[in-house]
C-alpha cells in the first residue's frame, strides 16, 4: 500500500489491483483496465485501475 494512501480504499481496490497485476481481465470492460470505487458512502472515491506495459 502507498504511504498516506487511506487503509479503507487500499482494501476496496486490492482485489482488482491484483487481477491486474497477475494479467488477468475482467469482462465487459476494456483489456488491463477496471473502473473501482471505494464503498465510503459519504466520501466515495473513483479510481481507473489501468495496467501499463513495461
Amino acid at each position: 500500500m502507498p504511504e498516506g494512501f487511506c487503509g479503507w480504499a487500499w482494501r476496496d481496490i486490492y482485489k482488482d489491483l491484483s487481477v491486474l497485476y497477475f494479467n488477468g481481465n475482467f469482462y465487459g470492460h476494456e483489456e488491463g483496465v477496471q473502473h473501482v470505487s471505494c464503498s465510503d458512502g459519504r466520501k466515495p472515491v473513483c479510481f481507473k485501475l489501468e495496467r501499463i506495459p513495461e
